[in-house]
């Protein structure tokens, strides 16, 4: 049904800084866990505030990037400014939302187009007209799969885009205004606002089947999905329809109403073990619904005119279209935690996104607050420390930290020590935010270990490991010794994949020329990624899952870094399996007996039984802790003679098995 579209490159010069991968929300997973009171800590102008628009936003690593029709604008999560302008090309024009899969940012056009920035290589790639010529996007995107799913409103389909080639694969038809969409398993689930149905895919098949559209109830605005059960809000009736995939075929099990206000519940929001549910006009009520009994809680939270929302360790933020507002929900609690009044001008609530430590959010019209989700702790330890020796002087090199503490970097302290690599570290000097520097006024003849420790606003972090010995030098006088001769290239290079890794393996060099091999430094092809280590193997890391590398090896001796190794074999880095629970049920006289498999769980992996007998209307924990068996195997019984419904959790409730109904006797 649809065409592949042409695709336009553009080259940017001003890059934003390396990028692991944008998200709207769910967030990332955060270092330290929130715990109100938060506080606002900026708020200024985007370029161009006062015209108005949509503002999308999202956050990727370290960097903060935000769309207009003309740019996209990058910034250091840490900073409290902009640092780069990315321009697009003309013909663009009302961005509507941002997801990011793998190491792609994508931006959605109203004007039908599909923005992607690679956040490695820097480079802007439109891809045109993904809902065709005569459809328009809605505002909303979604990942699965290494696929990134765009709705496409007014021609009633939902366009399917490769991650890794950029390219449309295909497009499958829904019911009329599309509003979003959520996954269970290997099926996709859209909610159709004109025809008041979700529509089941699967997408086993290619291109993707459209199923037999399942009722609720009116005007369908969000949908999300809860282990194998689906929540839809339904705007015009007030309720939310509870869609249970198991077992199979899909169908509405209960539409328990809800009571938002005026304009009924639009958006949905995971958040803990509940879902999350408010409307346009709602001005004063959240509600919590239970996803196992459907059970709803009201909460009155301090917004008016909820817009969107975003879940953050454990925490609900709601945004305030007209109000300036942020109410923050304890999702553990279900009860208002905090509530923020923002001060710069404009209607507020149309965007937010996350970062360790920090929310940001935007207004219609330019403005961007941040909001200090965390507190500000000391840095981590910067890595992958070398001296190299001069004429009495060392320089210093080493790799940021992997963690600022949420607060931006002012500087690094440096220690020396002329007696052995564990100190004491009698000397130090302060230096700015670099990566490299020269100590002077060192002895020459004599040993030196060097240690680095970076430094924010609350401090100074935790120290680096010491580098190598190194000796300063007066350099040769006019007959000076012959030139060391460094070691050969490392041999049999070896790489296995892992999840975002790789470990890679050698053998030593057949000769180390004139001193021993003190360190090896391995790099990855492409990205560049690096490790340290003193042994013949070791783990790169921030790799991306489904891209194809290969890794050199050189050895590092006193007369310099050998040559680099051939390269090691091609390997794939893959995301591990997530655990699963699978379980089939029967009944053997006045027992009843459940099998099951998994997947992601080791052998002596704890279990715990649910039960429902017939009649009741929640499940019950038994009292049984099952423990996985070799190959991921477990059994469990129990008397019962009546009808009861089973599922398998882990204790904490995180993975969840399917629901089996075993008959009476």
């Amino acid at each position: 049904m649809f065409v592949r579209n042409p695709v336009r490159f553009l080259a940017v010069a001003s890059a934003a800084c390396c990028v692991a991968g944008l998200v709207t929300f769910p967030a990332m997973t955060q270092p330290v866990a929130a715990a109100p009171p938060v506080t606002i800590v900026a708020e200024f102008p985007l370029p161009g505030a006062g015209t108005g628009g949509n503002r999308p936003i999202t956050v990727a690593g370290a960097t903060v990037f935000t769309a207009d029709s003309a740019n996209i604008y990058a910034m250091d999560v840490d900073r409290l400014a902009l640092d780069d302008t990315i321009p697009l090309p003309a013909g663009l024009s009302s961005p509507a939302a941002a997801m990011t899969l793998d190491d792609t940012a994508f931006f959605a056009y109203g004007s039908r187009d599909l923005v992607a920035i690679n956040s490695v290589t820097s480079a802007v790639t439109v891809i045109e007209n993904v809902c065709g010529t005569g459809g328009t996007i809605t505002p909303w995107l979604n990942t699965h799969a290494g696929k990134v799913y765009v709705g496409c409103d007014t021609a009633n389909y939902v366009t399917r885009v490769d991650a890794a080639t950029l390219t449309v694969d295909d497009s499958f038809a829904t019911g009329t205004q599309n509003k979003g969409i959520a996954f269970v398993g290997t099926f996709a689930y859209v909610a159709n606002d004109g025809s008041n149905s979700v529509t089941p895919v699967d997408l086993t098949t290619d291109p993707p089947t459209p199923g037999a559209a399942i009722p609720v109830g009116s005007r369908p605005h969000g949908i999300a999905s809860f282990d194998d059960t689906l929540f839809v809000t339904n705007f015009s009736s007030n309720s939310v329809s509870i869609i249970r995939t198991n077992p199979a075929p899909a169908a509405v099990t209960a539409t328990p109403s809800i009571t938002t206000g005026a304009l009924g519940p639009t958006f949905i929001v995971p958040c803990g073990t509940g879902m999350y549910v408010a409307g346009r006009g709602s001005n004063s009520t959240t509600v919590s619904v239970n996803p196992v009994t459907g059970a709803t809680t009201n909460i009155l939270n301090s917004v008016s005119d909820p817009h969107r929302a975003g879940a953050d360790q454990g925490y609900l933020y709601i945004l305030s279209l007209n109000g300036r507002g942020v109410s923050i929900i304890d999702c553990s609690t279900r009860t208002l935690a905090q509530s923020l009044t923002l001060s710069a001008p404009g209607d507020w609530g149309n965007y937010i996104a996350f970062s360790p430590y920090r929310a940001f959010v935007t207004t219609i019209n330019g403005y961007l607050a941040i909001i200090q989700t965390s507190p500000v702790t000391a840095p981590g330890a910067p890595t992958s420390p070398i001296a190299t020796a001069g004429d009495t002087q060392a320089t210093i090199s080493w790799s940021r930290p992997s963690s600022t503490g949420g607060s931006a970097l002012t500087g690094y302290r440096i220690e020396w020590s002329d007696n052995s690599s564990v100190g004491p570290w009698d000397d130090s000097v302060v230096v700015g935010d670099v990566t490299t520097s020269t100590v002077t006024g060192l002895a020459n003849g004599s040993t030196y270990w060097f240690r680095v420790a970076a430094i924010n606003a609350v401090g100074t972090g935790a120290d680096s490991a010491s580098t190598s010995a190194v000796t300063p030098a007066a350099p040769p006088g006019p007959n000076p010794p012959a030139p060391a001769v460094p070691a050969s290239a490392p041999q049999d290079v070896v790489a296995i994949a892992g999840d975002a890794s790789a470990s890679v393996s050698w053998s030593a060099p057949a000769s180390s020329g004139s001193f021993a091999v003190s360190n090896y430094l391995v790099t990855s092809s492409p990205s560049g990624r690096t490790c340290l280590t003193a042994s013949l193997s070791c783990s790169v890391a921030d790799l991306s899952n489904g891209t194809a590398y290969t890794f050199t090896v050189k050895a590092l001796t006193g007369a310099g870094w050998s040559a680099a190794s051939d390269p090691s074999n091609a390997v794939t880095p893959v995301a591990a399996p997530k655990p699963s629970i699978t379980i089939t049920g029967l009944r053997a006289g006045d027992r009843i007996a459940v099998s099951g498999t998994t997947t992601g769980f080791g052998m002596g992996g704890e279990l715990k039984p649910w039960i429902r007998p017939t009649g009741k209307d929640s499940f019950t924990q038994g009292v049984a802790t099952i423990l996985v068996g070799m190959g991921g195997t477990f059994e469990w019984g129990r008397r019962a003679g009546k009808q009861v419904s089973v599922y398998v959790a882990t204790p904490d409730g995180s993975v969840r098995s399917n629901t089996v109904t075993i008959r009476g006797r």
